[in-house]
């Protein structure tokens, strides 16, 4: 079932709604461009697209739209799920520049919940902000850890991603204890920081920034300002179920030449690989495998590209599938730090984008 809505409760409510038909989701952002939600609609194979009144006009003349003012709607009964039922399938950029959906069940979705909850230190006393776009995974992150733990999920507004000092200002108003940010942005809002002498909200206990590397440079004027906020720096591939390391900040990393991805997370393990798929030894860079239930089911109608990026580990019979990253990384003093792309992939804001993808004016 396709989500195309703004952000609102009535995303979180589709959303749970659909996992209790048994189907899964595919969100699909509505200021995506037109042809990129036609390709989403037609490779999912959405057979319903959930829409309001900001969705854009789509060409699935094969597909139902179905407005959420619709009140025709029949109730479905409720099902059960396996765990290997799909959870929902996102669409990421692809080495051949063409969107590709990546599957994930939910036991990978559970096992990534079971595994964040303790991690964050996830009570009902939380108030957790949801900042990522919908269409992102991270966005289940905010979303799912948070209801299952009890606490509460604040929607933000379209202004506090678009200014810094209203960010601030409703963070406080709100009452947010738990953050998660775009690099890019917790960037902007050290700097801000720095700048400005304006008090951080107290309530804020721990800040997750991911998406892209981290800079050092920016780490210790954060920490200069706010060494008892608790900071983490989140990595994960979508096709790794969302964050599968992290790494918290420490007086040792002030000393250090970058800021490090950390160590997996209870859902997975990682390993690095040199280009004959042998182990390396620490300090030596090569690319960075996933294994665990924290590794996605495949890409979606493309047996092809999951064969080449989903493999069953040879160095070690009892890993099982492992998910082959692309990320250049190395083991130094016991943690990960990310190194750069094997391929000419980029970063740009948490999204990945190909340069085949880009095309010219």
């Amino acid at each position: 079932i396709g989500i195309c809505l703004t952000r609102g409760p009535a995303f979180i409510t589709a959303m749970l709604a659909i996992w209790k038909t048994g189907a899964a989701f595919v969100p699909m952002d509505p200021t995506y461009p037109q042809a990129t939600l036609n390709i989403i609609a037609q490779d999912s194979g959405a057979r319903l697209i959930l829409i309001d009144d900001a969705a854009p006009a789509l060409a699935a003349p094969t597909r139902q739209m179905t407005s959420l003012r619709d009140n025709d709607v029949a109730m479905p009964k409720r099902v059960s799920h396996s765990g290997d039922d799909l959870a929902y399938v996102i669409f990421t950029s692809g080495s051949t520049g063409r969107p590709k959906g990546v599957m994930v069940t939910h036991r990978s979705l559970a096992a990534h919940a079971d595994a964040i909850i303790p991690h964050f230190a996830l009570t009902p006393q939380d108030r957790v902000l949801q900042f990522a776009a919908l269409s992102f995974d991270v966005a289940l992150e905010e979303i799912v850890p948070t209801l299952l733990a009890g606490a509460t999920l604040v929607l933000r507004s379209d202004a506090m991603a678009q200014s810094v000092p209203t960010f601030l200002a409703e963070l406080d108003t709100l009452g947010i204890t738990v953050t998660n940010l775009p690099t890019g942005f917790w960037v902007a809002l050290t700097d801000v920081l720095d700048r400005v002498d304006t008090a951080f909200p107290a309530k804020v206990r721990m800040v997750i920034v991911g998406g892209e590397r981290v800079p050092l440079s920016a780490l210790k004027r954060w920490r200069a300002r706010l060494p008892d906020v608790r900071w983490l720096n989140g990595y994960g591939p979508t096709e790794t179920t969302i964050t599968c390391t992290t790494h918290e900040a420490t007086e040792q990393d002030m000393a250090g030449d970058t800021v490090p991805i950390g160590r997996p997370l209870s859902h997975a393990r990682a390993w690095v690989l040199a280009k004959d798929g042998s182990l390396l030894p620490q300090d030596v860079e090569g690319e960075l495998f996933i294994s665990g239930p924290a590794v996605a089911k495949g890409y979606m109608g493309d047996p092809v590209r999951t064969g080449q990026s989903f493999m069953q580990a040879q160095f070690a019979p009892d890993v099982g599938r492992i998910y082959a990253t692309g990320d250049r990384v190395k083991w130094q003093n016991g943690v990960l730090h990310y190194l750069g792309r094997m391929d000419r992939q980029i970063k740009l804001r948490g999204f990945r984008i190909e340069p085949g993808q880009i095309e010219a004016a």
